[in-house]
Order: structure tokens, then sequence, then C-alpha cells
């Protein structure tokens, strides 16, 4: 057996010191520790992948985008449209109101007045507002609305009429109303709840139209002309008729 000496032996402890030292080292290296088992670690978390939308998610959300829009544009523009048809409407109906301001003082003035004149007294407690179809001095079936009675009151029309056959609608907001239902001549008309003036038989442009039911008078005597008054009474819910002779 081979002695030992002792430069044999610092040779082996030298050795075996740098093997130890170069071991620590390796696993002091950040990122070759395998466990942490300090309270101080942090894990690692992987940041989660965004997932980036398809080209063809993107197409059909910009195609809905681009459709609302189209949408909206459309009914503005319809809305606009419609707005201007009626402006144009009633700039239509002003002239020819004043047309038929011009017939009757034509006739004034010949002392040959040809037409009745109406009033529309208001015997309740509150305030009626009250819808006319009748016969204008061109022979034209017009529809008018609305005239505001106060309470206790009479109001004075512009409306004159060669014929002696009218219709009429009234209500109040405490919901009583003075309608055709009952009666058997009555006139069926669809009209809106804001101001209107209207030949009946013209394809006319208001909007939100509702279908009343017009009672029917009768002027008489139907050989002449006068001022005709129509009454709305509160106490029975009817219609009541007078003339101012």
């Amino acid at each position: 057996m081979r002695t030992w000496s002792r430069g044999d032996k610092i040779a082996f402890w030298s050795l075996l010191v740098a093997v130890v030292s170069c071991g620590a080292a390796i696993a002091a290296i950040p990122g070759l520790r395998t466990t942490d088992t300090s309270a101080s670690a942090t894990p690692f978390v992987v940041p989660p992948v965004r997932e980036q939308p398809s080209i063809d998610t993107q197409a059909v959300r910009l195609q809905a985008q681009h459709d609302s829009f189209q949408k909206q544009l459309l009914e503005e523009q319809r809305v606009a449209v419609a707005e201007e048809n009626l402006r144009l409407y009633k700039e239509r109906i002003d002239l020819r109101r004043d047309r038929m301001d011009a017939l009757a003082r034509e006739m004034d003035a010949a002392g040959t007045r040809a037409y009745n004149t109406v009033s529309l007294s208001n015997q309740c407690g509150e305030e009626i507002t009250v819808a006319i179809d009748y016969m204008d001095l061109d022979g034209k079936w017009v529809d008018r609305g609305w005239w505001r009675v106060p309470a206790s009151s009479t109001v004075l029309s512009d409306i004159r009429t060669k014929n002696h056959v009218m219709y009429f609608y009234g209500t109040a907001k405490s919901g009583l109303t003075w309608n055709g239902q009952a009666d058997s001549v009555s006139l069926k008309r669809s009209i809106p709840d804001e101001r209107f003036e209207f030949l009946s038989d013209d394809p006319h442009p208001y909007p939100n139209l509702i279908e009343r039911v017009f009672f029917k008078r009768t002027l008489s005597p139907t050989d002449s002309f006068s001022e005709y008054t129509q009454t709305f009474t509160c106490n029975s819910g009817a219609p009541d008729t007078t003339k101012k002779m």
C-alpha cells in the first residue's frame, strides 16, 4: 500500500475545497434554484396572453357601427322632410284662408252676405277645446281645430260657411267630451292633438292622428244666413244648440 506523503494530503484537501466552492457558486446563480422555501420568495407569474380580435370580428363590429349610423341618419332625414312638408302645407292653408277672407270682404262690400258665422259658447266651469268640420266659401270641406274656449265664455270663430250643416267635437281636461258616438248621423275624422287645419280630401302631412267622432248640427232656417252659436253644457254631458238672430 502506497503511503500518502504530506504533499499528497495537501493537494487532496485543496482539490476537495475547490470542488465544494465551485458547487456553492453554481447553486447561487439566479434562475438555477429549483425551490425556494424562504417566506420572502415571490412566485413567478406568467402574464395572461390577450387575444387580438380576428379580422372577421373587427369587420362585423365596424359594419354594425356603420349600419347604426346610417339608420340614425335616415331617421333624422325622414323627420326633417316631414317637418318641411308640414311647414309648406301650413303655408298653403294660410294662403287659402286669406283667399276666403277676401271673398267674405267682397260679399260684405257688395251688401250680399251669403254665409253663416259660428260662435262657440262654453257654459262649463272649465276650459274646453273644439274641433269643427265645415264647408268653406269655395265649397270645400275643411277640418279645423283646436279653438280654446275659456270657462263660462263665448268665442267668435273666423269660420264663414255657405252650408247649413256642420260637425263639432269638444273635449275638456277633466275627460268630458262632446261627440257623436250616440248619433246615427255622426262623422268620423282622424285629427291630431295639435292645432291643425286641412281640406278633408287632402293627403295632409299631420302626424299622430286620432280618430274622433263629430256630432252633426243643422243650422236653421236653411233658407237664410245668420250668426250661429254652438253651446257646450256640462250638466248633462250632451251638446246643446242655440241661435242668435
